[in-house]
């Protein structure tokens, strides 16, 4: 009997108490006689409700059963963690700091995997409720811009009206800046792994479009070029780009990066010839 009594935590309750029927109005027994025996998940759900006196072996027995279907028995100091994490996702989430609620689900990840954690305590539910709420968010997201970028649907009946394939450079490059930024903004939640791969793997087998997500990734490192070196490489890899796209929606996007790293290149000189001068 002890290894399975230390799993549960025993309550006594008078029949005739204001308690004992609140807690019947939630959880049903056989019989009508007492005593009663009920044994309750860390849910709520009634596992057992019987009118009867267990014998040792005949108790060990039913608790064994329904141990069996309790799912993971956490200890006090996970309960403590992972109620304080699905805190903390869901303040986040509302704050919309999703990179942010992301580490911090990661973190939680010491405890089992978020979305899967097989407990029914009340606080991993939440952070399992939490896991499924960012995944379905970035999924959201994630799914019609894969669509525009000419991935086919898993379902091919599925209604894409609202997320029409783009053939026009503009279109795709759009398409391809929001793939990037859900990206950024989901690294690290493990559930969309494969689909960001599989929309990765498409636009590497499609030249225009690996060839306009180069061309993106080199402008937002010219964008954050802020050293003379980091400016002068980066206006190398424009004026390089600059070959591939002599026209279009790309070619004006070099050419006002361009125009920045100039500014910039200038700032940098006279702040080093003032430097110089001190």
């Amino acid at each position: 009997m002890a290894p399975y009594v230390a799993q549960f935590v025993p309550v006594k309750l008078d029949t005739s108490s204001d308690e004992y029927r609140e807690f019947r109005r939630n959880h049903e027994s056989e019989g009508n006689s007492i005593p009663k025996v009920f044994i309750v998940r860390a849910d709520g759900e009634t596992m057992f409700g019987q009118s009867t006196s267990l014998p040792g072996a005949q108790m060990a027995e039913v608790l064994g059963a329904c141990l069996s279907n309790c799912g993971r028995v956490l200890s006090e100091r996970e309960v403590v963690a992972l109620d304080e994490a699905a805190t903390e996702i869901a303040t986040l989430r509302e704050q919309g700091e999703t990179a942010e609620a992301i580490k911090a689900l990661k973190r939680a990840g010491k405890f089992g995997t978020p979305g899967q954690l097989g407990s029914f305590a009340q606080p991993a539910i939440a952070v399992d409720e939490q896991a499924l709420a960012l995944h379905e968010e970035a999924m959201a997201l994630l799914e019609p811009v894969a669509l525009r970028l000419g991935m086919q649907p898993e379902d091919e009946a599925e209604e894409t009206a609202e997320a029409e394939v783009v053939e026009d450079e503009a279109g795709r490059i759009a398409a391809l800046q929001e793939f990037l930024v859900i990206e950024e903004q989901f690294e690290g939640l493990g559930s969309i792994r494969d689909a960001v791969r599989m929309v990765t793997r498409h636009i590497s087998r499609d030249d225009q479009l690996k060839g306009l997500s180069r061309a993106l990734k080199a402008l937002d490192r010219a964008e954050s070029a802020r050293s003379l070196s980091s400016v002068e490489r980066s206006m190398n890899d424009l004026i390089e780009l600059l070959e591939d796209y002599p026209e279009g929606a790309m070619h004006e996007m070099i050419m006002t990066a361009g125009r920045a790293l100039n500014a910039e290149k200038e700032r940098l000189e006279v702040e080093q010839a003032a430097s110089g001068d001190g």
